[in-house]
């Protein structure tokens, strides 16, 4: 069974720097894909991607920022999972 709880709310960790980077990195990508389709040509805008990494990398870090914790359990059976369901709720 694994068990991950993510960063508490208004705390990152790492993961959520990493993760936010990543979205940072695919985001432009589709950008460019969709105003080359409209264009009819393939160009780049480099302001416009850097704006577009920027603010996608920014919204999910910030998203994550004030996310309340969760807890994932996986490879657990039904019972546990109720469990841990159970335990979560009487704490709220």
């Amino acid at each position: 069974m694994n068990v991950v709880r993510t960063s508490t709310q208004f705390s990152l960790d790492i993961r959520d720097g990493l993760k936010g980077l990543l979205v940072a990195v695919i985001t432009p990508v589709f950008t460019v894909i969709i105003n080359s389709l409209e264009a009819g040509s393939l160009t780049f805008n480099w302001k416009a991607i850097a704006i577009t990494a920027l603010t996608a990398g920014l919204a999910y870090v910030l998203k994550n920022f004030l996310t309340p914790a969760k807890v994932v359990v996986s490879n657990a059976s039904e019972a546990v999972k109720d469990a841990v369901v159970e335990t979560v709720n009487e704490t709220k």
